[in-house]
């Protein structure tokens, strides 16, 4: 998907964040490699305010995992402004199926991520702002947020 995106001429920036473990994909460092002139962050980012500055600093969060319980790193994304691309699969369906209309899905396959990326780089080149009106992430995100969880938590603690 980056590479179709990389051939459309698209001027983009790419942070591939996260643990990394002793066994690496071989596309891992062929995609560092590769896009070396757009890279922003590479790998585990050592600080959680690191691992925030790069949420925040991020337009466009995506997923392409196979294996998923909840989607943390993407609510996350979406609590911190970025506008979340996500496999119509795993979890992320029903935790974001509020914002079915936010173009948030882009199907299965690398093509449909790469025409999804496509179309959200020309929509940020136009418009400057890829959230949509209702900033729909931004408010599945908040539900998850300790000071709404917290009185929630007190209040079933405190019926037992």
């Amino acid at each position: 998907a980056l590479t179709a995106l990389q051939e459309t001429g698209a001027d983009f920036r790419l942070s591939v964040i996260g643990e990394q473990f002793r066994t690496v994909p071989e596309v891992f460092e062929t995609a560092r490699l590769q896009f070396a002139d757009h890279i922003e962050r590479w790998g585990f980012q050592p600080t959680r305010e690191e691992y925030h500055a790069a949420l925040m600093a991020a337009d466009v969060f995506v997923s392409t995992a196979q294996h998923e319980f909840f989607g943390i790193s993407a609510v996350e994304a979406a609590a911190a402004g970025a506008f979340v691309l996500l496999p119509q699969r795993l979890a992320y369906p029903e935790v974001f199926a509020d914002c079915e209309t936010a173009g948030f899905f882009y199907g299965n396959t690398a093509a449909e991520l790469a025409t999804a990326l496509a179309g959200l780089s020309d929509r940020l080149d136009e418009k400057g702002d890829l959230l949509p009106p209702d900033k729909c992430g931004v408010r599945i995100a908040s539900q998850y947020l300790w000071p709404h969880l917290a009185p929630q938590y007190d209040d079933r603690l405190a019926g037992l």
